[in-house]
């Protein structure tokens, strides 16, 4: 669980921290949006792909995409969440985890073709694919938009602004879109990447990194309320056909910006 006294460390594989940097570095600018919006100052790190130098085991976000990686191409997104729960590093260095990666994420559940991230704000952990931001679809300045935005939107779910009651205006249409917002806002949920961008475009020059009045108050007395709800977790998810996976080898992930 998220806390004041411990750091936030970003990470990202290895394939996009050498082709995707400048979505490494937005998502980092976006978490920090959200802290500066908190009472009390957050430190924020870019971590990279690995611990120190070191390759063993819960020590680069390629073990962890190694692991969880599916006969399809893409990585299971239920495994690499238990890693990350049963991290030991997180028990000798406690922080709150963004994890990237360029790889498409899915699940075992065959009605879901594609998950772009998961958020659980009860252990501090996200984890969340690039892999349809860096696919060629989307300009730089619109795969680093919706990055940031994303980043915003994730953080704040750690944040507590993962339940109805944390609302003023809660999203009623239920489902996945519980635990979001119904305003034009950050935490407004979206159902796809191009629903990611355009959002982001509409809210990029807003104040309070693009929070309504009520979830930016939220964040803003962050740890002066009374105790929420139990969080849930937090899905952001597809179920459109898109074709083979980003991540699979019939079509690698790439740069769009690569030249």
């Amino acid at each position: 669980m998220f806390s004041f006294d411990q750091p936030v460390f970003v990470t990202a594989d290895a394939l996009l921290m050498r082709l995707g940097k400048p979505l490494v570095v937005a998502a980092l600018e976006g978490i920090k949006d959200v802290t500066e919006q908190l009472p009390e100052p957050v430190e924020v790190h870019l971590i990279g792909h690995e611990w120190d130098g070191r390759t063993g085991n819960y020590e680069s976000v390629e073990w962890f995409a190694d692991r969880a990686r599916m006969p399809n191409g893409q990585l299971n997104l239920d495994q690499i969440m238990m890693d990350l729960i049963q991290d030991p590093i997180r028990r000798e260095a406690p922080h709150t985890g963004y994890m990237l990666f360029s790889e498409d994420l899915g699940s075992a559940d065959p009605n879901i073709n594609f998950l772009l991230g998961q958020t659980i704000s009860s252990f501090g952990l996200s984890a969340q694919s690039m892999a349809r931001y860096v696919n060629g679809t989307l300009t730089e300045d619109d795969a680093v938009r919706a990055a940031r935005h994303l980043a915003r939107h994730e953080f704040a779910h750690l944040l507590g602004l993962d339940h109805d009651e944390a609302f003023e205006n809660p999203d009623l249409r239920g489902g996945i879109y519980r635990g979001h917002c119904s305003n034009p806002c950050t935490m407004r949920q979206v159902m796809s990447v191009q629903e990611n961008v355009k959002l982001a475009r509409a809210l990029e020059s807003r104040s309070d990194a693009g929070f309504c009045a009520g979830c930016a108050n939220h964040l803003r007395h962050f740890g002066q309320n009374p105790e929420p709800p139990p969080p849930r977790r937090r899905f952001s998810f597809s179920i459109t056909p898109v074709g083979p996976p980003p991540g699979s080898r019939q079509n690698p992930p790439k740069s769009p910006w690569q030249r």
